[in-house]
């Protein structure tokens, strides 16, 4: 039996150089492409955040700025049960994530200033920490089900199924949830630098 759930995620604006992450005396937290300044506890956080495994789509611009990226995962899974005393439960589960990232790509004509490849380079470098931190959801999603799952019973099969499903359909909305305030949290990127300046 396949069950397939789609899990579309909000389009968000979306990896190169690193950035860090400054959290100064006063606990307030920035992102810069550049050393963090003296007294602020720095984090590098572009090279420590990735987006392996996402299959990743680009569109062509042709200017630097007012472009947004996109992240969506796809979550299915399949299921084999055994008889029990009392009833069926999970024998195995197996999980199938999809993951897509929509990027802007910009080709600068030769005449273009370093200063604004490197501000567009900074800008592509924050989408994607951010980006990464929304297919995450989807990743821990897809493990918190396998773990749930795996330990799940019931008085029959068919009613294992629909235990499943409805377990599937919390957690998924507990997923979505924790994407929606990340997005609130960051600014949608912007607090990650996510924006082109």
């Amino acid at each position: 039996m396949k069950i397939l759930v789609l899990a579309l995620l909000a389009a968000l604006p979306l990896p190169c150089s690193a950035l860090e992450k400054c959290v100064g005396p006063d606990g307030k937290v920035s992102y810069s492409d550049r050393p963090c300044p003296g007294g602020a506890k720095s984090t590098s956080v572009g090279a420590d955040t990735s987006l392996t495994g996402a299959q990743i789509e680009y569109y062509e611009v042709s200017a630097p700025a007012g472009h947004t990226a996109r992240a969506d995962w796809f979550l299915s899974y399949t299921y084999r049960t055994r008889t029990v005393p009392g009833g069926c439960a999970v024998e195995s589960v197996s999980t199938k994530l999809d993951l897509k990232v929509r990027m802007p790509r910009w080709a600068p004509p030769s005449s273009t200033s370093a200063d604004l490849v490197r501000r567009w380079d900074r800008y592509l470098d924050a989408l994607r920490v951010h980006e990464a931190g929304h297919l995450q959801t989807g990743r821990d999603f897809e493990s918190n089900f396998r773990r749930a799952a795996s330990s799940m019973s019931a008085p029959d099969c068919s009613a294992l199924g629909s235990a499943l499903r409805a377990r599937f359909d919390s957690l998924l909305e507990n997923a979505r949830q924790r994407d929606r305030a990340y997005g609130e949290q960051t600014r949608h990127g912007a607090t990650q630098g996510a924006y082109y300046q």
